[in-house]
């Protein structure tokens, strides 16, 4: 909006003004006297020359206010934002006004009963920082769902529930450290406080004048979504949110969807039509509850499960993944073969590249829908020496979009970050609820849980199949639960919605918006105090404040350990010097549901190169497919080119799962940082 501009009239202003106004009189009427103290020049001169002097300085701020290369040099005062705001507008172009702080907040209560909480219901972190439910609805939770905190005798002291909150308006002033909310109004009489367990982070101010000058040139582009430059406008001007954008198309290396391995002529090639843009956005956490070995729709939708209750693939002949899958009745492009991926005792899974053209479990009316016959094997034409089934009316195969895996819980679709806490327990007992903390690679002990994605092109997005598996070891198919809590991205499913689009999205291109591949970093940090240090160092904001730095981080450049102790080391001078070795560890959450887990005395990377850098995979023997040597002293003679060798094979593995350095995004959290003095 317009605002009146306070202009002031300084000497200098004033005595130009005068000399400009005597010069031009005594030009224009050489008969008169303009000397000092003459009373023309006190009367004429001297009267306007303030008012010139206004004038002068409002023309020479107009002058400055149309050009962004002049308003750059401008206090950023609100005369400077119009200006800037309504000379950015004629490229459609528009300030950031800020993001709202998002935190998941545990609730505690001293009895279990239904609880609910209005979107109105506040929550004060402090007297001025409020929060409100961050939801779409009230948030309604049974007392079943409340979990019970038990003490050193197992006897219940209090119970707790998880709802994620938003700050009441934008701003840096809700990032605030881990604690406890001062207040909140009444919605519960058992309620007894909430606490944030991890630091706000994501608030952010209205973008000033002087990153919007600097956005300005890279925002001058074709509005839609064509290319990566246009691409990147779009996106960022209609979804605040978003810090980071990245297009993937054809021929990009990281590029899956597109990708096509021909098993014959071993013929490799990207074919085009797919358009994949990773996001950065704010990180929210959610809670899932689902029931083990249940049936769930795939996410994706491809009709790609081959169900056949009576049949046990596995026992002999087996049946295995590369043998023929032909159907010979009901679908329309019936008889065809499909190359087999996945067995297990009722169903296949085939290659999600050539699904089923029509899901028979869903034929209406006849519940449970039609059946297909069907042959397998290996051996052409008819593929029919491990199998030959003839269909009923109420028996042979189906065709399905439906997943049922044993010990299994296939997540909703989205983007999964890291996961925090798998709990498994029987429905109407929560007292028996089991945590299962340790995340492997491979099958499963008690206790242990693994994630496995069925598509890791599609990881980390709307399309993601993935499964979280656990041991079924006092649990039961089909009638245990597993409740799983993770991290995922704040306003994702709009950002898909928008690009998927028949209106927006480019006619010719299959584009799909995902999240970075996370990296979560964990940091050991020991210092001693500087000496004549008269303060300590607040160790709860300097946690916060590196987790910040390494949440932030700009991946134009390369993050290490130097960087960030002496970043901690800039903001508290009272830190004298940092204890080496610092430990400083992390996790690549892979899109294969793997986690690839290092370690590292300098470079924060996940392609380790000695002697470029001292970073090495620690968990080379715990993946699926082995890296051997990959932990190896490499300064070690004898050991260099196994060192070499493991981590070529790991460069291809996380090159064949799309994953470079431009698609990863570091993340922490203060329960990831400790701080610790040493004396």
């Amino acid at each position: 909006m317009a605002t009146t501009t306070t202009i002031t009239i300084d000497d200098q202003a004033f005595a130009d003004a005068d000399a400009f106004l005597t010069a031009l009189l005594s030009e224009k009427i050489p008969d008169a006297d303009f000397s000092r103290g003459g009373v023309l020049r006190d009367f004429v001169v001297t009267a306007i020359a303030y008012s010139f002097a206004y004038l002068e300085k409002e023309r020479q701020k107009t002058r400055d206010q149309q050009s962004l290369l002049s308003l750059a040099s401008q206090p950023d005062d609100e005369s400077t934002s119009d200006a800037a705001n309504a000379i950015i507008s004629n490229w459609f172009l528009n300030r950031r006004t800020g993001q709202t702080a998002r935190v998941t907040t545990t609730l505690h209560f001293s009895a279990a009963a239904d609880v609910s909480i209005a979107l109105s219901t506040r929550f004060f972190r402090t007297t001025d920082a409020v929060f409100v439910p961050d939801a779409t609805a009230a948030y309604v939770i049974p007392a079943s769902s409340l979990m019970p905190v038990y003490n050193a005798n197992s006897v219940v002291t209090e119970y707790v529930t998880t709802i994620n909150l938003v700050a009441k308006d934008v701003g840096t002033v809700y990032n605030l450290p881990a604690g406890r909310f001062i207040q909140a109004d009444q919605f519960s009489p058992f309620f007894t406080y909430a606490e944030n367990q991890s630091a706000i982070i994501d608030g952010k101010d209205i973008e000033s004048t002087a990153d919007l000058l600097v956005r300005a040139p890279t925002a001058i582009t074709v509005r839609n979504l064509v290319n990566a430059r246009s691409i990147d406008t779009v996106l960022k001007e209609t979804f605040s949110n978003i810090t980071r954008v990245l297009s993937l198309g054809f021929g990009a290396p990281e590029m899956l969807r597109d990708f096509s391995s021909e098993a014959v002529t071993r013929l490799r090639m990207h074919v085009g039509g797919f358009t994949d843009i990773a996001t950065q956005l704010p990180i929210t956490e959610v809670v899932e509850t689902g029931t083990i070995g249940g049936s769930f729709t795939r996410p994706d939708n491809v009709i790609a499960v081959f169900k056949d209750a009576t049949a046990n693939f596995l026992g002999a002949p087996a049946v295995l993944p590369g043998d023929i899958l032909r159907v010979v009745s009901y679908l329309a492009d019936a008889p065809r073969e499909y190359i087999i991926a996945t067995v297990s005792a009722t169903a296949l899974t085939v290659s999600s590249r050539a699904a089923f053209s029509e899901a028979t479990d869903e034929v209406l009316p006849s519940p449970p829908g039609a059946f297909c016959s069907y042959t397998i094997g290996d051996t052409a034409p008819n593929f029919s020496d491990k199998r030959s089934v003839t269909a009923t009316a109420l028996t042979g195969g189906q065709t399905s979009r439906t997943l049922q895996v044993s010990a299994c819980v296939v997540l909703q679709g989205r983007p999964h970050y890291r996961i925090k806490r798998v709990e498994l327990f029987e429905v109407g007992t929560p007292a028996t609820i089991e945590y299962v903390t340790t995340r492997v690679n491979g099958t499963p002990a008690q206790g242990q849980y693994r994630v496995i994605s069925y598509t890791p092109a599609n990881a980390q997005s709307a399309y993601a199949v993935d499964l979280v598996e656990v041991n079924l070891t006092g649990y039961t198919d089909g009638v245990s639960q597993a409740r799983i809590t993770y991290d995922t991205l704040v306003g994702y499913d709009d950002i898909q919605t928008f690009v998927t689009d028949p209106f927006e999205r480019v006619l010719a291109s299959n584009p799909l918006v995902r999240g970075y591949t996370p990296v979560y970093l964990s940091l050991n940090i020991a210092y001693r105090l500087r000496i004549g240090a008269t303060t300590t160092v607040d160790t709860t904001a300097a946690i916060a404040a590196v987790a910040t730095y390494i949440n932030t981080f700009n991946l134009v450049h390369t993050l290490d350990l130097t960087a960030i102790t002496q970043y901690l080391r800039d903001s508290y001078p009272q830190i004298g010097a940092i204890i080496s070795p610092t430990n400083l560890t992390y996790n690549l959450f892979a899109p294969d549901g793997q986690v690839y887990s290092y370690s590292t005395l300098d470079v924060v990377t996940i392609f380790p190169n000695y002697p470029v850098n001292n970073a090495h995979l620690t968990n080379g023997t715990a993946l699926r497919t082995l890296i051997n040597y990959a932990d190896v002293d490499p300064s070690v003679p004898a050991n260099t080119p196994l060192f070499a060798g493991a981590n070529a094979t790991l460069r291809n593995q996380l090159a064949a799962l799309g994953v470079s350095d431009r698609t990863l995004i570091y993340l922490t959290s203060a329960n990831d940082i400790t701080l610790t003095l040493v004396s």
